[in-house]
């Protein structure tokens, strides 16, 4: 997690790791299905959560209107989709567990939501702190500025995708040796497929001891020129929420003794406990958080070529390698099939050329290629051209189905 900017410490209780019940919900200004998770944790060393199922949750706002969340799934409740929180407004978190403990939150005021005004990227060379070698690479920035003065807290969080096109796509494939090859068409192009990556990290910052509740250059992600993700499209969507100032100090807190990865209420030294109590036991709090936040979010596309200008470096595709085929005598053809890499002396060469099926079948068996690892694209005249296999099935790379944010 990523931290800028300062913010005074909040004073959470901390207490050594022991079965808890773990409430996390997040509540936004956005038209969407607002969802609540309710579970058992155990220590480090014991079993995953175990969701909490047949309570009643709902959100109550400062004039008492009920939003009720019904249980989605095991442990998970969530609002009709169409709900939204309003800004400057107090929500509140109530359960009523199915063995009788009741909890709530405190009142939380749902922030302005702000606005994130760019999303763009620049060449740079940045100092590694592993191996004392540069950086070289792309990073993304945010601008975010307010139209109201204030204090202005964020979490931030992205989600990548990715588009991949191979320049010499295959068109059919085989199966078989020498004169029993069998030649047929893919079902399917396999010129262009799609990957969605992970989500990244979660960031703070804030803009307490700025003399504008502005963020300018907001770092969000670096993008290494040697990345193939960033050769045909790689696409970016930034979300930024508004937080309070005790949301902010919360994920601090957890940055702190939070020892690994991925969610917050993982692995921790000891456990912190947020927002939520036990209305029976007010002295008894519960694990995880309940927010309260206004929602941003800007999507971006970018292509090497952008930054080619500002001096990005596109490696050589042995795709494209027409010298090195002519330097054998070898035709090149648009059309490929795959073979695995085939070896002149010490260096690795692609092979786009002409074989009739004896001559390109003794090659496969002396090289011990047998099996299906190539792709036959042109058959007329029992002549074949062969590639990597990353340069013509896309599939190496993600899926041949469009996701949704492509759409």
């Amino acid at each position: 997690m990523l931290l800028m900017g300062c913010i005074e410490p909040y004073d959470f209780k901390v207490q050594q790791t022991e079965r808890s019940v773990v409430i996390a919900g997040l509540l936004t200004d956005r038209e969407d299905a607002h969802k609540v998770s309710i579970s058992y944790s155990y220590p480090i060393t014991g079993a995953q959560n175990t969701p909490i199922r047949g309570a009643e949750v709902w959100f109550e706002d400062e004039d008492n209107q009920v939003t009720p969340l019904p249980e989605a799934s095991a442990g998970i409740y969530q609002t009709d989709p169409t709900f939204k929180a309003e800004s400057l407004k107090i929500y509140t978190l109530f359960i009523e567990n199915a063995d009788g403990q009741n909890f709530q939150s405190t009142p939380q005021l749902m922030p302005y939501p702000g606005k994130i005004d760019s999303l763009y990227g620049k060449y740079e060379v940045l100092p590694s702190s592993d191996d004392h070698t540069d950086s070289r690479g792309v990073q993304l920035y945010i601008d975010s500025f307010q139209d109201i003065d204030g204090i202005f807290n964020y979490r931030f969080e992205y989600k990548e995708s990715y588009k991949m096109t191979v320049p010499l796509p295959s068109q059919l494939d085989w199966e078989g040796r020498g004169p029993s090859f069998r030649v047929f068409e893919r079902p399917e192009s396999v010129e262009t497929c799609y990957r969605i990556g992970k989500p990244g990290p979660i960031t703070l910052s804030t803009t307490r001891g700025l003399s504008a509740p502005n963020l300018t250059e907001y770092p969000i992600q670096f993008i290494s020129e040697d990345d193939p993700h960033l050769v045909t499209e790689y696409r970016i969507q930034v979300t930024q929420y508004s937080i309070s100032e005790e949301s902010y100090a919360y994920y601090q807190t957890l940055k702190e003794i939070n020892e690994a990865g991925g969610s917050f209420f993982d692995k921790q030294k000891g456990t912190v406990f947020g927002n939520m109590f036990n209305s029976d036991e007010p002295a008894t709090f519960a694990l995880g958080y309940f927010e309260v936040a206004g929602v941003s979010s800007l999507r971006q596309s970018f292509t090497a070529a952008q930054f080619v200008s500002q001096g990005l470096h596109l490696s050589d595709t042995i795709c494209n390698s027409r010298e090195i085929a002519a330097s054998f005598g070898f035709s090149v053809f648009q059309d490929t099939i795959e073979v695995r890499p085939t070896i002149f002396g010490d260096t690795v060469y692609t092979i786009v050329s002409r074989y009739t099926w004896g001559p390109l079948d003794d090659y496969l068996h002396n090289n011990q290629m047998e099996g299906p690892s190539m792709n036959i694209v042109d058959t007329v005249d029992n002549v074949a051209n062969l590639t990597y296999k990353y340069c013509s099935d896309c599939q190496l790379y993600g899926r041949l189905e469009k996701p949704e944010i492509w759409n």
